[in-house]
């Protein structure tokens, strides 16, 4: 299930799930890097990848604590 807010931020802002997601979750760039174990500006770029690798989708899932598929649309 996917929140209509989040759905709304990347059909209206054009934000990718992974930052919807964090913006929806008040979760920062720099909370997720650290879970990541990865710095901001490099978990910025994954952020924005309209298609990150399914080993990435994991991870950010994993530090959001939501599941991977709900990454993938």
């Amino acid at each position: 299930m996917i929140p209509h807010e989040v759905v709304e931020m990347i059909a209206i802002k054009d934000y990718s799930p992974a930052k919807a997601w964090r913006k929806y979750l008040g979760i920062t760039q720099s909370d997720i890097a650290k879970s990541l174990g990865i710095s901001q500006p490099a978990y910025a770029k994954q952020e924005n990848l309209k298609k990150p690798s399914k080993a990435a989708i994991k991870g950010i899932a994993d530090a959001l604590g939501i599941e991977p598929s709900q990454l993938d649309l």
